[in-house]
């Protein structure tokens, strides 16, 4: 998954995907899947806990459960 994060294109501007963990989670519950795993990015200057906790907060109207994978 890519749930609200930002991407930097190639003209230098940076866009952020329009999902929610609420709409996202919905429609992989509707699909079947219990299970999504998505990306707690650093920022420069961040260790792994400030990306994981931001994301834990994200997460919590998830209809499923989600795994986070540290970037």
């Amino acid at each position: 998954m890519h749930v609200g994060l930002d991407y930097r294109l190639m003209d230098g501007t940076v866009a952020t995907s329009a999902d929610t963990y609420e709409d996202a989670s919905r429609a992989a519950a509707v699909g079947g899947t219990t299970t999504i795993i998505d990306f707690a990015v650093q920022v420069e200057g961040e260790g792994l806990m400030e990306p994981l906790e931001r994301r834990l907060r994200d997460i919590g109207p998830s209809a499923v459960d989600v795994a986070l994978h540290c970037w």
